[in-house]
């Protein structure tokens, strides 16, 4: 089977998989039905822009590994801009959570919504590591913790500094100034030398930062734990972080042990129109 499959009998030759290649690799065949340029199949970024505006289902794009394609007809219709604003304007960074684990299926579900995030020329190369373990992230908290007691030692500044001195300090006072009492922490990796490495994982977890909020889950942004492991090899290989690869930033989940009753304040855009 070729990278580029075209059932004929369903084509109608209107040409829009050619118009929309982002790389410029078909060409309407004999002037009736689209093809790939010879010997471009490498160059293919298997984005499936062609296979999704067929409208009669025509091409079909080999696709090793993919997961199953989820049914998206009549979305638009149904989520408008009142409801989806109504949730980005309510989620919060939530810093208390129950010690319940989240259910795998649940998490299962989030991994759904990011592999669907656009990634820099569709390489997709994120993966995950996902500690849904409240005794390992207190593991993984108390390695941070000794990495925040090394970086004292000889602190690049005074901001990096003061933030050392709290988070020893809340942890003497047996609190979680890391993870904030989250019962599960996803953590995204990816090759150290791939350029779109970072934003890649960044959009992804975006996507599931807000999707978390529609299971009943809250969520809050792991900076602490990307500062760390970027810079300690110790609290890099105790997440798991494979040899070769870098971690990309992290997210901790759980269930809310509290309740927002309002939307806070927040400036307004700051736009240059021209």
């Amino acid at each position: 089977m070729s990278l580029f499959n075209l059932d004929r009998e369903k084509c109608i030759s209107c040409g829009q998989c050619v118009e929309i290649c982002a790389s410029n690799l078909l060409v309407m065949k004999d002037t009736e039905y689209p093809a790939m340029r010879e010997g471009m199949e490498e160059r293919c970024l298997k984005c499936g822009h062609c296979e999704a505006i067929c409208s009669g289902g025509a091409i079909d794009i080999e696709y090793e590994g993919a997961g199953a394609v989820p049914d998206v007809s009549g979305v638009k219709g149904e989520i408008g801009y009142e409801e989806f604003a109504k949730l980005a304007f309510s989620r919060r960074s939530l810093r208390n959570f129950k010690s319940r684990a989240i259910e795998r299926e649940k998490l299962e579900k989030l991994f759904d919504i990011a592999r669907y995030a656009p990634t820099g020329v569709n390489i997709q190369s994120e993966s995950w590591i996902v500690i849904n373990d409240r005794e390992k992230v207190e593991k993984i908290v108390d390695a941070i913790i000794g990495w925040a007691k090394a970086v004292m030692e000889n602190p690049p500044n005074e901001m990096m500094k003061g933030l050392c001195e709290h988070l020893i300090a809340a942890r003497e006072a047996g609190k979680d100034p890391i993870c904030r009492t989250a019962p599960c922490l996803i953590v995204a990796y990816d090759r150290a030398e791939n350029t779109f490495a970072q934003i890649n994982s960044v959009i992804a977890l975006a996507q599931m930062d807000l999707a978390a909020q529609t299971l009943g889950l809250g969520t809050c942004w792991g900076g602490f734990v990307q500062m760390a492991a970027s810079a300690s090899p110790q609290v890099a290989k105790l997440i798991g972080i494979p040899e070769g690869f870098a971690p990309q930033y992290a997210l901790m989940a759980g269930y809310p042990n509290i309740e927002f009753k309002r939307i806070p304040k927040r400036n307004t855009a700051r736009i240059m129109w021209k």
